[in-house]
């Protein structure tokens, strides 16, 4: 009995040892991740010319749902004023440099999941993955979420050209890059011995292995144990379930809060073109709401994880994919290619679809949508109220200003439990 209780002192000994070190990288990407939003958005401010621009245009009370326009005053030093009068970035290039800057936070502390399993197993796994899908809901800015599915999902729903889609996937692989080195880095550190090991790791495959660690004893196998055909399905139902479950929750949601508001509701079905249209916004939801849905959203997209982990990794996420998985096991390009992208990418199509079909299906005589009018307003399948449950009043931006989140920690999105998120953002209008 006594060596039984060491035994167990013991594992979870090294459990929250191992645990500490995982959330003290966490913190330390997410305060990277938050300073370069931070930059981008003060580069990204046009310059201040009367008095009036100094202000802060705040619609919300708490500063976790605050919203600033292009002219918020930014107090910095005179260095950085210099610059910003001179160089600044469009509203494209922002949120392209967003979805890089959240690629490599996403990627970074997904990689970080990975001692955690080495020392608590499956279920520690999907434990640090919920863990990190609840870190990115609280951290994520504007409508970049560290997913090459999200640039795709706006570019199928007209909110993007091709041609700054194509930037943003550069700008998140190399977004990516820096995340792979940044964990190895942190690796080489050697704070544990499951970091060790997983920096062992990382120079046997460059084929690199250092003298003074133990070599790799299991052989290495890639993440993709199924066919490549089989593959691409189990990546593309993810993606798909993933941003088709936002849509209804946002539908269902909608639809019972107009029920309590209005004498005569509306069908489903107008409540799930209000969603598609951005029309939904108009009543918030509630704290509770919000809440009910992004548990129910991430137990299931949890359990789907857990099913799928043995088969492709289920990682629904080009990026987080291509550093973790490329190049292992013997996999080659065109399999990666189609599991991994083509598969997420062609998940995301689907549930637009079926997002179209639903409202033509739940009323298709009497409701009529303009395919071309659908997701005019939004670039994600469903929205949400901020986190504070509060609704905002709409404020009024200069002509030439842009309206960007000022702390960039309230938006109220969905993220995957394998680092793929949905939008659930509520956006002011001017």
């Amino acid at each position: 009995m006594r060596v039984f209780f060491e035994s167990i002192r013991d594992i979870y000994g090294e459990l929250l040892h191992t645990a500490f070190f995982v959330a003290l990288f966490w913190t330390a990407v997410t305060i990277l991740a938050f300073v370069g939003r931070r930059l981008v958005l003060f580069l990204s401010a046009p310059t201040r010319t009367s008095d009036n621009d100094r202000t802060r245009d705040t619609t919300c009370q708490t500063s976790s749902d605050s919203r600033v326009s292009g002219s918020t005053a930014l107090e910095s030093p005179s260095f950085l004023s210099s610059i910003s009068g001179r160089f600044r970035f469009s509203p494209p290039m922002v949120l392209a440099l967003f979805d890089a800057l959240a690629t490599m936070e996403l990627c970074a502390c997904s990689l970080e999941c990975w001692p955690i399993r080495a020392v608590a197993g499956h279920h520690g796994l999907l434990a640090a993955i919920g863990m990190n899908t609840i870190r990115g809901a609280t951290f994520t800015c504007m409508d970049a979420y560290g997913n090459p599915t999200n640039p795709w999902y706006r570019f199928l729903v007209g909110q993007s050209d091709f041609t700054w889609v194509a930037i943003t996937w550069i700008l998140q692989l190399l977004g990516a890059h820096a995340a792979l080195q940044l964990a190895e880095i942190w690796w080489s550190l050697r704070p544990t011995v499951q970091h060790a090991a997983r920096h062992q790791l990382a120079l046997t495959l460059r084929q690199t292995p250092s003298p003074e660690l133990p070599p790799v004893s299991a052989p290495i196998q890639s993440d993709l144990q199924v066919s490549p055909l089989f593959g691409f399905i189990v990546e593309a139902f993810g993606s798909c379930v993933e941003f088709y479950l936002a849509f209804i929750c946002s539908c269902v949601i909608g639809w019972w809060n107009r029920r309590r508001a209005f004498p005569e509701p509306p069908s489903v079905a107008t409540s799930c073109a209000d969603s598609l249209t951005g029309e939904v916004e108009n009543i918030p939801q509630s704290r509770i709401q919000f809440i009910g849905s992004f548990i129910l959203r991430l137990c299931i997209n949890l359990t789907i994880t857990s099913k799928c982990l043995g088969l492709t990794g289920n990682y629904i996420n080009p990026a987080n994919a291509f550093i973790q998985s490329y190049g292992v096991g013997g996999v080659s390009t065109q399999t990666h290619l189609l599991v991994y992208w083509l598969g997420p990418f062609f998940g995301v199509w689907l549930a637009v679809q079926l997002q179209h079909w639903t409202v033509k299906f739940l009323e298709p005589s009497s409701l009529q949508v303009d395919s071309d009018c659908l997701f005019s307003e939004t670039s994600s399948p469903s929205k949400q109220p901020p986190l504070n449950g509060k609704p905002c009043s709409p404020s009024t931006p200069s002509p030439d200003s842009v309206q960007y989140d000022s702390f960039c920690s309230s938006a109220s999105i969905d993220v995957g439990p394998s680092g793929t998120s949905v939008s659930q953002r509520r956006w002011s209008k001017p």
